[in-house]
C-alpha cells in the first residue's frame, strides 16, 4: 500500500483502518570499533539485540549480536551503524529497570543510525513499513506531526532520544506515551497511532505535579481506542528484608504499606524472583507465599535472591519495588572433584562419537565426581548440545548416553549437581568432538539435459510491443543453470549460454531450478513414439503452467527456423516438425512449409501443415487457438491473423494458413510466424515458432 507523504499523518489512521493493515555479552569488539545504543522502555537489561545485516526488510533483523547490559546499553559494531537495529525483550529474562521483569515478550526496532531503540523509534519503523517511499527522517516527521496535532510541543531529539535521561517535562510525557505503546506492542499501526494521539491529548497540558504517576487506562475494541485518566500505583518506601537462615520464618510483609494509589483503587500484587545467576525461580520453591497483600513463608533454599514486586490497580502495573533476600546456611554447596572430572573427560573422548551412528556401550561411572561435605543427597542432571543425544544418570550412578549425534564438530556435555538446600549448584562441563560421518559418495545422477548447451526457439516481446521469435540457449552444469543474454541478434542467431540464472538439483528425473523469486521444473518427454534427430522434447513447468519445447543439440537446426528466406529453395523453407496423428493417440512426422509472395498487388504468406496422414483445418482448430504474423513494419501488438484453408492432393487433406499483409514487404525485414496452441494442449504440443525474411523476391516451388 502506498501513501502520499503529505497525507500520511492525517489519512494513515483512516486508510489503514479500512484495509486492516499489522551471547550474553554486549560485544566482543573494542570500544573504538563500536558505538553505544540503548534499549529503552525503562532501560532494558538482558534484551536480545539483532540487526538487519542483509538489508532485506522483508525478513526483519536476522543477525543476533548479543544482549544488553545495565542501563539498556549495548556496544554495536560500527559496521552496523547504517543498519536497522531490533530489540527483543524476553519473557522472564529481560529486566526493565523501571518496571521489573518483563512478563510479556515484545519487540522494538529503530531506523539505521539511531542511538536508542524505544517504542517511539519502533513507531517510526512501522510507519516506514506501511509506506516504503518514506525515509527515516520523513517518517519521524509524520510521528512528530501526530504528536503536535494532538497538542504536544516536542522536538525530534526529545521524541526519539533517551527520554529517561532527559529531565524536561516533554520527555516525561514521551515516557508515558512510550509505556502505553509498549503495553500495546501487539496492536496494529492504526491502533498504535490512535493510542499515541489520544494519550497525547490527555497529557498535553499537564505539569510536573499533575503528570506525576499518570498512567492512562487504555481500552481497545476493534480499531476503537478509549483512553481514560488514571494514575499508576506508586512505591511509598523501600523494602529491606532482613537476612534469614535456612528454614527460618520470614517476618510477614504487608505490601499495602509499600504502595499507594492516588485514585484509591484496590491493589493486587505480582512477585517475581531471580537468583544470583539471573534465573527465574518460583516463589513456592523459595518457600514464600503471597496471600492477598501479605508476603510470608519459611526459607527453603539458601542463596541471594532478588524480588521484583509490582502493584496493579486493575488497569496498569506500578514500577517494580526491588528488594534483596539473603538466605544463609552453614550447609555447604556441592563441589566438583577436578581429578575425577579430568578422567571422565578422557573417557568421553575415547567413545569416538560419530555423526549419524547410534551410540552403543556408552556407560561412564561418575562416582566421586561431585563432593558434598554435609553428606546431602545430590540430584544430578545431564544435558548436551546435540538434540540427537540423550544423556541420563542411572541408578548405578552412571552417565548413560544414547541416541545418534546429528552434527559433527564440538559437543558439550554438562553435569549439574544440587543438594536441595543451596541455590548454588556444582557444574562439570565436558567437551569432545563428534567425528564426521564417513559415507560413500552418492551415485552419480545423470540426466540427458545436463552437461551441454541446448538451443530452443522461444516467442516473446523482449521489450517491444509485438511478439517475436528468438533463439534462447540453456545449459545445466554442476548445479547451476546458464542462459544467454538475449539481444536483437538472437532473432536470427543463437548465442552461448554464459550467464548463471539460478541453481538446480535433479529429483527423480526432474531438473528442479530455483531462482530468487520463482521455481521451474524441466522434464524430458520420454514416451513419444517419434522424434526429430538430435533433439530432446522437454516440458517446462512453472507453478500450474506447463509448456512443451524442442531442445536442439545443433545450433544450425535451431537457426534454420529463424532464417527462412523468401527466395530460399524448398529445403530452406521446409521445416521438419511433429504433429498429432489424427487416426490414433500418437504423433507423426510432419513439415512446416512456408511461402512468401508478392504479385505486385498483394503481399501474402502461406504456412502449410503437411503430414503423411493428413492434418486438416478441423485438426488445426482442435489444437491451435490462433495463428499470428508479426513484424516491426506494421508493429501491431496483436499481429496479423491467419485464415485456415483445406488443400486436398492425392486424396490427402492438409491445412494451409494464409496471411494477407496490408503493406509491402520490407527488404530484409524479419516476420515472426507463431501458431499458439490451446491452453489445454500446451503440455502436449509446442507452439509453431518461425522467422521469415523477405529478400525482395519469392521462390514459389
Amino acid at each position: 500500500m502506498q501513501f502520499k507523504l503529505s497525507l500520511l499523518t492525517g489519512s494513515l489512521l483512516a486508510a489503514l483502518a479500512l484495509t486492516g493493515c499489522g551471547n550474553d555479552s554486549s560485544s566482543s569488539v573494542t570500544p573504538s570499533e563500536t558505538f553505544t545504543i540503548k534499549a529503552i522502555d525503562g532501560y532494558l537489561v538482558n534484551a536480545e539485540v539483532k540487526v538487519d545485516a542483509d538489508g532485506d526488510a522483508s525478513n526483519g533483523c536476522e543477525l543476533p549480536l548479543g544482549t544488553t547490559t545495565a542501563g539498556g546499553e549495548f556496544n554495536l559494531p560500527i559496521k552496523y551503524q547504517n543498519n536497522q537495529v531490533c530489540i527483543a525483550a524476553i519473557e522472564d529474562k529481560t529486566i526493565d529497570e523501571d518496571r521489573g521483569i518483563v512478563a510479556t515478550a515484545f519487540d522494538l526496532a529503530a531506523p539505521a543510525g539511531s542511538s536508542v531503540v524505544t517504542p517511539m523509534t519502533n513507531l517510526v519503523v512501522e510507519v516506514m513499513a506501511a509506506n516504503n517511499e518514506l525515509t527515516a527522517e520523513t517518517a519521524q516527521a509524520e510521528v512528530i506531526k501526530t504528536l503536535t496535532d494532538s497538542g504536544l510541543t516536542i522536538t525530534a531529539e526529545q521524541a526519539f532520544g533517551d527520554f529517561i535521561k532527559d529531565p524536561s517535562i516533554e520527555a516525561k510525557k514521551i515516557s508515558i506515551i512510550a509505556e502505553s505503546l509498549t503495553d500495546n506492542n501487539d496492536k496494529t499501526l492504526v491502533q498504535q497511532l490512535e493510542i499515541t494521539s489520544k494519550v497525547t491529548s490527555q497529557i498535553k497540558d499537564k505539569d510536573d505535579s499533575t503528570l506525576e504517576d499518570f498512567s492512562p487506562e487504555i481500552t481497545i475494541t476493534g480499531n476503537e481506542v478509549t483512553v481514560k485518566p488514571n494514575h499508576r500505583p506508586t512505591i511509598t518506601k523501600p523494602l529491606k528484608i532482613a537476612d534469614v537462615e535456612l528454614n527460618a520464618v520470614i517476618t510477614d510483609i504487608d505490601l499495602n504499606t509499600y504502595f499507594k494509589d492516588k485514585d484509591s483503587d484496590a491493589l493486587t500484587y505480582d512477585i517475581k524472583v531471580k537468583n544470583a545467576k539471573n534465573e527465574t525461580i518460583d516463589l513456592d520453591n523459595l518457600g514464600l507465599t503471597q496471600t492477598n497483600s501479605i508476603l510470608s513463608g519459611t526459607a527453603k533454599i539458601a542463596g541471594i535472591f532478588t524480588l521484583y514486586i509490582s502493584a496493579n490497580d486493575s488497569k496498569v502495573n506500578s514500577h517494580a519495588l526491588t528488594s534483596s533476600l539473603t538466605v544463609t546456611t552453614p550447609n555447604t554447596a556441592p563441589t566438583v572433584n577436578n581429578e575425577v572430572e579430568a578422567t571422565l573427560q578422557q573417557q568421553l573422548k575415547d567413545l569416538m562419537l560419530t555423526q549419524g551412528e547410534n551410540i552403543t556401550n556408552a556407560n561412564i561411572a561418575i562416582t566421586d565426581l561431585f563432593n558434598d561435605v554435609d553428606g546431602d543427597e545430590l540430584t544430578i542432571t545431564a544435558t548436551t548440545t546435540d538434540n540427537g543425544i540423550v544423556a541420563k544418570i542411572n541408578t548405578n550412578n552412571e552417565l548413560v548416553l544414547t541416541g545418534t549425534p546429528t552434527k559433527q564438530g564440538e559437543l558439550t556435555l554438562t553435569l549439574t549437581a544440587t543438594d536441595g538446600i543451596n541455590d548454588q549448584a556444582a557444574t562439570a562441563t565436558f567437551v569432545t568432538t563428534v567425528l564426521e560421518a564417513i559415507t560413500p559418495p552418492p551415485p552419480e545422477v545423470t540426466h540427458p539435459l545436463v552437461g551441454r548447451t541446448w538451443y530452443v526457439i522461444e516467442e516473446g516481446t523482449n521489450g517491444d510491443q509485438f511478439s517475436q521469435t528468438w533463439c534462447d540457449s540453456v545449459r545445466f552444469d554442476n548445479g547451476s543453470i546458464y542462459f544467454n543474454d538475449r539481444t536483437i541478434a538472437n532473432r536470427n542467431k543463437c548465442s552461448d549460454a554464459a550467464t548463471i540464472g539460478g541453481s538446480y538439483e535433479i529429483v527423480e528425473g526432474t531438473i528442479e531450478v530455483q531462482f530468487d523469486d520463482s521455481a521451474l521444473a524441466y522434464n524430458v518427454v520420454s514416451d513419444m513414439n517419434i522424434s526429430l534427430p538430435n533433439t530432446q522434447v522437454v516440458t517446462l513447468t512453472e507453478g500450474e503452467d506447463t509448456e512443451r519445447y524442442t531442445y536442439f543439440e545443433k545450433q544450425s537446426d535451431a537457426e534454420k527456423r529463424l532464417n527462412i528466406a523468401s527466395n530460399g529453395a524448398p529445403e530452406v523453407r521446409d521445416i521438419p516438425a511433429i504433429l498429432p496423428a489424427m487416426n490414433e493417440d500418437r504423433y507423426q512426422r510432419a513439415m512446416y512449409s512456408v511461402q512468401m509472395s508478392n504479385d505486385g498487388q498483394m503481399n501474402k504468406v502461406a504456412l502449410w501443415l503437411d503430414s503423411d496422414t493428413g492434418f486438416s483445418c478441423d485438426n488445426a482448430n482442435e489444437f491451435y487457438r490462433n495463428f499470428v504474423l508479426s513484424s516491426a513494419t506494421f508493429n501491431d501488438s496483436n499481429g496479423i491473423p491467419g485464415m485456415c484453408n483445406n488443400v486436398t492432393e492425392d486424396e490427402m487433406t492438409n491445412a494451409v494458413i494464409n496471411f494477407t499483409i496490408p503493406s509491402d514487404f520490407k527488404l530484409d525485414e524479419n516476420y515472426s510466424l507463431i501458431g499458439y496452441v490451446n491452453d489445454s494442449d500446451n503440455a502436449l504440443l509446442e507452439h509453431i515458432k518461425l522467422n521469415l525474411i523477405w529478400k525482395g523476391e519469392a521462390n514459389q516451388e
